[in-house]
């Protein structure tokens, strides 16, 4: 844009300092604002219900909320664990509920 055989000095253009007292602000994308919110989480598996307990996290620059990498591995640990029926290992994480049916379909 503009004439390329042209020295670009300081102060012309689009590289120049305003003048006059401004406070220039930028924040680091790792100080945007972020909000944790506690949530229990459900996994049904057969008979088995595991009550978990994830951080939600909200932030202005992404998809609200999300889980974290440790928790979506987590759930998906007790997940297996449970298909696996290893209630052992999915109650290192969670609480476990077996499921009794009150009435029968007809």
């Amino acid at each position: 844009m503009g004439d390329s055989n042209k020295p670009e000095t300081a102060g012309s253009g689009s590289n120049s300092l305003s003048a006059r007292p401004e406070v220039v602000v930028k924040r680091p994308e790792a100080e945007t604002e972020k909000m944790n919110k506690r949530q229990e989480k459900f996994i049904h598996v057969g008979n088995f219900v595991a009550k978990v307990e994830v951080d939600l996290v909200y932030s202005e620059d992404s998809w609200s909320p999300c889980l974290s990498l440790a928790d979506a591995r987590k759930l998906d640990e007790i997940r297996k664990a449970l298909q696996k029926g290893d209630l052992k290992t999915a109650a290192r994480n969670a609480e476990i509920f077996q499921l009794t049916p009150v009435t029968r379909a007809a």
